[in-house]
Formats: structure tokens, sequence, C-alpha cells
């Protein structure tokens, strides 16, 4: 399957995914929590950063438990509160795509519009701590880690 799958609603996430739609006739996917954080140019930063660009609308939400599948690999979708509302993590096998909720080192901010320390904490020990130590993570931004790494360096673990 092709498709551009959000791990969260901020404009820094989103704000390619007009044009790699348009060339490619991917759908667009989104966790169905963050669907009002997206549609809301004032709280997912787009209004700070420019002119608003027109986004499309998610051609389908994605709720905990919902698969997608690219070739022979199936992400499994974890609902991921604290950075944003709707924020998803997507997992396989070995590996999980974590959005901004855990980068090498560090975490995601709670103190943008719809965020949460205490979800974010619980989502961390739900969704990342429960995975296996070799469990590579591959961050929103910055390097890939893995769980080992996060639960002896990440000071935002301890």
């Amino acid at each position: 399957m092709r498709a551009v799958v959000l791990t969260h609603a901020h404009w820094d996430h989103f704000g390619g995914a007009p044009h790699v739609i348009r060339r490619t006739k991917a759908p667009l996917l989104l966790g169905k929590e963050d669907l009002d954080l997206y549609r809301d140019p004032s709280s997912n930063l787009a209004a700070l950063l420019g002119p608003e660009a027109r986004v499309p609308e998610p051609d389908r939400l994605l709720e905990p438990g919902a698969t997608v599948e690219f070739g022979d690999v199936t992400l499994t979708v974890a609902h991921a509160p604290g950075h944003s509302p709707g924020g998803i993590i997507l997992k396989a096998e070995g590996i999980a795509f974590t959005g901004d909720t855990i980068f090498a080192g560090a975490v995601g901010r709670t103190d943008l519009p719809g965020g949460s320390g205490t979800q974010l904490a619980e989502t961390l020990e739900r969704e990342i701590l429960s995975l296996p130590d070799e469990t590579i993570l591959y961050p929103g931004h910055g390097p890939e880690t893995s769980v080992e790494r996060e639960r002896r360096f990440n000071p935002f673990l301890a």
C-alpha cells in the first residue's frame, strides 16, 4: 500500500503532505483523535508559521489496533497521546515509528495545544517501555534509537 501516514497533527509533520499526495495520489491517514487538531491552524501551529496551506481531509482515520500494510510489513496503530491528543505510534516486530512521542535522549513537548505531561508519561510506559529492548525506534525528528538505549540514557524515562 502507498500512503501518507501522519503520526500526529502538527504542521511540521503534515505541511508537506499536500505536495506528496498530489504527486503520488497516495491516501492520507491520521489518528482519529487528532482530527480536530489537524483542522485547526491556530492549534496545529500552521497559523504561526506563515500562510495557511489548504490541507486535504484524511482518507482514513486510524484507531488503536488498526493496521497499515506496506509491502510485507504490517504496522499496528497504538494510540499515543501526550504530545498531541491523538498521536499514534506504528509498530511491527522489532521496530516502532514514534513520531514526537520519544526521541533519542528526549521526549515530545507537552506545552502545545492538546499536550499533556501525564498522558505522555502513561504513553511512554505503556507503548515504549513495554517493547523489547532491541526494538529500533524511528522518531519524527533526529536519529534512530532503541528501547534499551532510551531506558538507560533518556533522562525523561528515569
